[in-house]
């Protein structure tokens, strides 16, 4: 199964097979750019839309055999302060 799921930092097309998670395509929102990129197939396919100081981490895992996103979103300054 494939789904699209679009985040402000770009869009991600993911597919589902055999439980593994698969990044099929994904495209950046204008002034973002992807990286980190672990496509899979895998039990959680990841990649990082990126603007200057702003990350938005993007997860895929297969829930019933679709895929199923999470987000979550950083700067980098928060980044540095959840080192110390």
């Amino acid at each position: 199964m494939e789904n699209s799921f679009t985040t402000p930092g770009g869009s991600v097309v993911a597919r589902c097979a055999g439980g593994q998670a698969y990044l099929v395509s994904w495209s950046p929102t204008p002034g973002y750019h992807a990286e980190h990129v672990a496509r899979g197939p895998a039990v959680v396919a990841r990649l990082t839309f990126e603007a200057g100081r702003r990350h938005l981490n993007v997860e895929v895992r297969c829930v019933a055999g679709a895929p199923q996103a999470t987000t979550d979103r950083r700067d980098a300054e928060q980044e540095h302060s959840d080192d110390r």
